[in-house]
């Protein structure tokens, strides 16, 4: 089985629409689709209102580049500290690896 690698950055949130918003790769590729909608669960009701999913869109649009920041910081971090462990952590949930 191959690895998949995410689609290469720059992402960008566009700008919010009535039911929520994209974000979008280069050459205009929809890599997220982040909606508003309310729902039912056992915690009673929620909705995602227009802000909420412009502030989730802008904040999927900053993951490449989150992804590369955690990466060139464990170069500076001890292998065993639990800062190090956390961020490592991180990166295999980027990844798919947890």
């Amino acid at each position: 089985m191959t690895e998949a690698t995410y689609t290469p950055g720059p992402w960008t949130a566009c700008r919010p629409q009535a039911n929520g918003t994209s974000v979008i790769a280069p050459f205009g590729v929809e890599v997220a689709w982040c909606g508003c909608n309310a729902t039912s669960g056992l915690n009673g009701s929620y909705r995602i209102d227009e802000l909420e999913a412009a502030a989730n869109a802008r904040l999927s649009a900053a993951a490449p580049d989150l992804l590369a920041v955690a990466k060139f910081l464990t170069n500076f971090m001890p292998k065993d500290a639990p800062e190090a462990r956390y961020v490592q952590s991180v990166i295999a949930k980027a990844e798919g690896r947890s």
